[in-house]
């Protein structure tokens, strides 16, 4: 059995009309519509989100060895 996780989610007033609206005029579920928004995003800013984890992961470890190292291999 495949089991998916679940969040929950709140929208404001004016939100919930346009995502209810769009849904019923492409005749498909609140969900599906809501998930599929979210994929595009995460694909469409992978790079920058890789950026944010990294940074928050290892901090300026990723800077500092960067910086020392120049096109040929010598060290500043």
């Amino acid at each position: 059995m495949n089991v998916k996780d679940h969040i929950s989610l709140r929208l404001n007033p004016d939100q919930y009309m346009v995502v209810k609206e769009l849904s019923s005029v492409l005749d498909t579920s609140m969900s599906l519509l809501i998930r599929t928004i979210i994929g595009d995003w995460l694909y469409k800013n992978e790079d920058y989100l890789y950026k944010i984890i990294d940074k928050k992961k290892y901090g300026d470890a990723i800077n500092s060895q960067t910086k020392k190292e120049d096109i040929f291999g010598e060290e500043e």
